[in-house]
């Protein structure tokens, strides 16, 4: 709800004279029931491109609060964003109006400012410049004080691309930049593209040089710091990048001499072409691999491991601890799968599988062996054992079947489902 927005709560304050909001919901909600925020808000809320009124009991303002499919809030940034200029444009006709509801004049600055501050803006300074482009201007007053609204740089390079900055020593006025240095980063039209659906995606920051302690302040978007520059949108940045204020006073740095100095940093993100297809293989061919040793009860606590197998394109070996291993040692027979190529195959793939240990019965097919299913997704060589998988006094029972009078003993691994991954370099 708009009285969860920290900058509704500034709105409040500086706006409209309403008291300070701090601590909890609860606090929120009381600026929220405030009186004239409440008159305000019921003579008029803002849903997209149309106005609608609100009328009845606050259990109906609720209703109309929430209007929409997606049950959003009314003025949530989504929507504020994508008619910024609407309500721009509509608070201007209002004021023009000369609209003589005592409130109106307090609504319009209140919609105006929503319409205005919801880019989230991450401001700090570093010591290192810009990596990529600066702009040094000097005599500024006069270039503040002439006819020009903008001043495009010359062009740089980035990430293949041809670049501007724009910059606005009065501010953008329709970007909300009354009282602010404007900046933004425009791609220039001398890029070569293919065709009219062109994009390019970029992370980008903006700088401006503070001179007396040598460091840089760097402003990008705090939410979305990706943006995409296409044939209709050619140009991001920032309206209130600086205000001037605080670039004007000589102690900040900023402004030295009638001089000062801007820049950028652009990343762009290009597709490398890399990919990869991951398929979930259900009982794959060759899936199961049964492993044989003999005199098994002669190999006393040698660990026994079977040769290399291919299932799901990836080598794989068996491993069999005859006293256990880790927490089973001593009771328990455990049996372990090994992705055995996993260093040999460049690049690292690693592998999801779910597979059952099986110990047959020998005496007779009919009878239940022992068997344990394990899901495990192989991200190193490590191996995965079972866990009290079959005990050693079960092991040796010979009415049990496990280990005949031969003591030849079968262990089996049969793959329900392995991944396989295909790269596409």
């Amino acid at each position: 709800m708009i009285w969860k927005n920290p900058y509704t709560h500034t709105v409040c304050r500086k706006l409209l004279g309403l008291p300070e909001v701090v601590g909890t919901t609860r606090a929120a909600a009381s600026c929220w029931n405030c009186s004239r925020l409440r008159k305000l808000l019921e003579l008029l809320l803002v849903c997209r491109s149309r106005l609608r009124q609100v009328a009845g009991t606050p259990r109906d303002r609720g209703s109309c609060w929430n209007y929409s499919r997606s049950r959003k809030p009314l003025l949530c940034s989504s929507c504020i964003d994508r008619d910024r200029v609407w309500l721009l444009e509509t608070a201007r006709d209002w004021e023009a109006a000369g609209a003589a509801a005592r409130a109106w004049p307090l609504l319009i600055r209140l919609i105006a400012a929503l319409a205005c501050g919801t880019q989230a803006i991450s401001r700090e300074k570093i010591s290192l410049p810009p990596a990529d482009y600066s702009l040094k201007i000097e005599s500024f007053k006069l270039l503040s004080e002439s006819t020009v609204e903008s001043f495009e740089s010359g062009v740089f390079k980035s990430g293949g691309y041809n670049w501007k900055l724009v910059f606005y020593p009065n501010g953008k006025k329709n970007d909300g930049g009354k009282d602010h240095l404007s900046l933004y980063l425009k791609i220039d039209d001398s890029n070569p593209h293919s065709d009219g659906t062109w994009n390019v995606n970029v992370y980008y920051k903006l700088f401006v040089y503070d001179q007396l302690s040598n460091q840089y302040l760097v402003v990008q978007d705090a939410k979305a710091p990706m943006r995409r520059f296409d044939r209709r949108k050619g140009e991001w940045g920032f309206g209130k990048f600086l205000d001037l204020a605080t670039f004007n006073e000589p102690s900040n740095g900023y402004l030295v001499d009638e001089s000062c100095v801007f820049g950028a940093e652009v990343y762009v993100v290009k597709p490398t072409g890399s990919e990869e297809i991951l398929s979930l293989v259900s009982e794959p061919d060759d899936g199961t691999y049964r492993f044989t040793i003999p005199a098994f009860g002669s190999v006393g606590d040698t660990v026994q491991r079977s040769g290399e197998f291919t299932v799901g394109e990836r080598n794989w070996k068996l491993v069999v601890y005859p006293a256990g291993s880790g927490g089973d040692r001593g009771n328990y027979l455990t049996v372990s799968l090994k992705l055995a190529d996993y260093q040999k195959v460049t690049p690292k793939k690693p592998v999801y599988a779910e597979f059952k240990f099986k110990i047959p019965n020998q005496y007779s097919r009919n009878r239940a062996g022992a068997e344990q299913t394990v899901k495990y997704f192989f991200n190193s060589a490590a191996e995965k054992e079972s866990s009290k998988f079959l005990s050693r006094d079960d092991l040796y029972d010979t009415t049990k079947g496990y280990l005949p009078s031969n003591e030849t003993l079968v262990v089996e691994v049969q793959f329900v489902v392995v991944s396989v991954i295909k790269a596409n370099t």
